[in-house]
């Protein structure tokens, strides 16, 4: 952790309370895309101001449970441990972009024979996947104090400040990889917040219940075993980001068996879900024993949400969060998606009294005697022999994970490996759901 940091004022004002810290900086709301390209239709952009101003005034009216505080500025070294300069460069890039004036990349070229300079904006399109995602004078301050909330909501957990934390992260990031953006995201703020708890060799589970697939962590940490990554989402055969969340997607090298997907169709209801949750997700990360939790925690589940088609009510999310607290980890809650403003801020609200109660009660009776598939790191293996699956490729230009710290408590196979996913997501195959174009393009 960078030294000159304290966060002896978080610890004074929660001291003695149950109250769960919360990180947001007023500068996140300067960036507003006004619009994007879904399906070759103009649109109001759905990742508005009011998404964070939505859950910042449902939080504060719950003074007896959370704390808000502002974050300290995040480093370029802790952004440069995740992401690539050129990324970086090209976001200093747009800060030179006159108020006002929003660029959209929308000339994406083949990265096998192209070569890119991040100073020129015109090649934007190098470093992005969509057309979704805008850059401004404003994009670079609001991402990068996203991070930081992302940042220090895991440092308090990682000192013992706090059991659970929340990063009120806007722009969201999962999306984003080491040298890509797209999806609404600029930096992985889960990421970030995963490479401080992994300081010192600690092993770190990552859970994204995000309607869509985050492809972006997925990327950086395929390829270790010091990190497990989970993700719950809709079948990205016709859902954003359509070319990563399949269930085949396992990890590679030391990560192999160590990335988990649970696709699953339009319309999923909470029973269902909920099922997958404890009958495979909960005992995978069990057996990975982790160190520290990070729930990538979006909304747009929710049943009204414009971008998302699950089945989501208020108090589903209740559930969902006592659920994932009586795991009873350290844990960093970040937001990522969720827009449908109106009961968004109640939404977060709902999954983070859940979480608070389920740390309360330490409530094993759902975790006892789960029934769970066998291991799934044998029956991955044998079915992408028999199957003759392609394995997952993440962009080449993700760091490989012996760069980043990952190798430093080198495959310590005192903890199991996880338990289940690959045979749970043939029990709940995704469906090939009719294309919906009454919505908009999914992001986050």
């Amino acid at each position: 952790m960078d030294p000159i940091k304290s966060y002896q004022h978080v610890s004074d004002k929660i001291a003695n309370t149950k109250k769960m810290p919360v990180f947001f900086h007023p500068a996140q709301l300067d960036f507003k895309p006004l619009y994007e390209w879904a399906l070759g239709k103009r649109i109001k952009h759905p990742e508005t101001t009011q998404r964070a101003e939505s859950i910042l005034t449902a939080v504060k009216k719950n003074k007896n449970d959370f704390e808000v505080f502002t974050p300290l500025a995040i480093t370029t070294y802790h952004l440069r441990e995740t992401h690539d300069y050129q990324l970086m460069t090209l976001y200093n890039t747009a800060n030179l972009l006159p108020e006002g004036h929003t660029f959209y990349p929308t000339v994406f070229p083949n990265k096998r024979i192209a070569q890119a300079d991040p100073t020129n904006i015109y090649h934007a399109g190098y470093f992005c996947f969509d057309v979704g995602t805008p850059l401004n004078s404003q994009t670079y301050a609001a991402a990068t104090w996203s991070a930081s909330c992302a940042y220090d909501a895991a440092s308090v957990v990682a000192e013992g400040i706090s059991p659970v934390a929340y990063a009120l992260s806007r722009p969201p990031g999962h999306h984003a990889s080491e040298a890509l953006f797209g999806g609404y995201c600029y930096f992985n703020n889960a990421a970030i917040a995963c490479q401080r708890l992994r300081e010192n060799g600690k092993r770190v589970a990552i859970l994204d219940i995000d309607f869509h697939h985050g492809n972006g962590t997925q990327d950086l940490f395929y390829y270790t075993d010091q990190v497990l990554t989970i993700s719950i989402h809709g079948d990205p055969k016709t859902c954003f980001p359509y070319y990563s969340g399949y269930s085949h997607e396992t990890g590679s090298r030391e990560g192999q068996g160590y990335n988990l997907n649970f696709p699953l169709p339009k319309g999923t209801d909470f029973a269902t879900y909920r099922k997958i949750i404890e009958r495979h997700i909960l005992g995978d990360i069990r057996s990975f024993a982790p160190d520290y939790l990070i729930i990538c925690a979006g909304f747009d589940t929710y049943k009204k949400d414009p971008v998302g088609d699950f089945n989501f009510d208020t108090e589903d999310f209740f559930s969902l969060g006592e659920i994932l607290g009586s795991l009873d980890y350290p844990t960093v809650v970040v937001q990522e998606g969720g827009y449908y403003t109106p009961d968004l801020g109640k939404n977060v609200v709902s999954f983070l009294s859940g979480m608070l109660q389920g740390h309360e009660n330490k409530t094993q009776s759902h975790l006892d005697n789960p029934a769970v598939d066998p291991p799934i790191t044998s029956i991955i293996k044998t079915e992408a022999q028999t199957k003759n699956m392609p394995k997952a490729k993440p962009s080449p230009s993700i760091k490989s994970t012996s760069q980043a710290k990952s190798t430093t408590a080198a495959k310590s196979t005192a903890k199991a490996k996880p338990t289940t996913a690959a045979k749970s997501t043939a029990k709940a195959k995704p469906t090939t759901a009719a294309k919906s174009t009454a919505k908009a393009k999914p992001a986050t």
